[in-house]
């Protein structure tokens, strides 16, 4: 069922992550709030993990720059307010 749904995904175009294998490095014990379905802090902590290379390798320089600026100077369009007309 996971194949097909990963296969139909990208049939469509449809980025898709598997974050199974990454997630793996911990036990379920380790991952989740004991009684939840929630994470962990340490099972969200794994997740961005996951995620950060996949992000940091997006298409386009300005997503970059929004999620990961180097410093404010950087990104003065985060820092700026509405623009004045």
């Amino acid at each position: 069922m996971r194949d097909q749904i990963v296969t139909m995904l990208r049939d469509r175009g449809i980025d898709y992550v598997d974050l199974m294998p990454c997630l793996s490095a911990l036990d379920v014990s380790e991952l989740f709030i004991a009684g939840h379905q929630h994470y962990s802090p340490k099972g969200n902590a794994r997740v961005a993990a996951c995620l950060q290379p996949v992000i940091r390798s997006s298409p386009t320089e300005r997503t970059r720059q929004i999620l990961f600026p180097r410093s404010p100077a950087h990104s003065p369009a985060l820092l700026a307010g509405p623009r004045e007309r």
